[in-house]
Parts: structure tokens; sequence; C-alpha cells
């Protein structure tokens, strides 16, 4: 089992996602509901027995994928941490995400 942390780019990501469901849904329960399931996720992938998620060396060294959604959840594995970089939605260009955070 990692630690779970999530990285200042990922907390600006949900921040983000919350503010987008709400404008678009006009409901903040709805934003919260989704962002309850999508830190579960994050959650399951901590605790889940070994590495789960897809090796993205095409983004950087040592990072994860991992789709919930419409999302896709970036993260990393540091020590005993499983470091949530970013959390995008699936149709934004991964590689450019990553490129402009270099």
């Amino acid at each position: 089992m990692y630690r779970l942390r999530y990285l200042d780019g990922a907390l600006k990501d949900l921040h983000a996602i919350k503010k987008h469901i709400v404008n678009e849904s006009h409901s903040e329960d709805i934003a919260l509901g989704f962002l309850k399931l999508l830190l579960r996720r994050c959650e399951w992938l901590a605790i889940f027995p070994g590495k789960p998620g897809r090796l993205r060396p095409d983004l950087a060294t040592g990072i994860y994928s991992f789709p919930h959604d419409n999302c896709i959840i970036c993260f990393q594995y540091e020590d005993n941490e499983l470091q949530i970089v970013t959390i995008t939605e699936r149709h934004r260009d991964l590689e450019a995400l990553f490129e402009n955070e270099q």
C-alpha cells in the first residue's frame, strides 16, 4: 500500500474540474459527487497491490496513467508514495500537457 499524495498541479486540476462541472450542471452536488468518485479512484490506485495503470514513457519517466470516467489520472511512484501529478479530460493532448510542464 502506498501513501497517497496530490501534487500541486493535481490539486489545481481538481479545483478546475469542480468549477467546470458546476458551470455545466449548475449543481455543486453533482460536482462534489463526481469528485468523490474521482478521489476514491485515486485512493484505490494507492491501495491496489502492485502498480496499476499504464506506464507512459511517452509523457515522462516514471509516469503512469489510469482512466476514470472522462478523465485521465496521471501519477508516479516515489518511494512509498503514489503521487497524483495531474488529472485531465481524456480529449486533452497529454503529451503537450507534459511538454509544457517540463
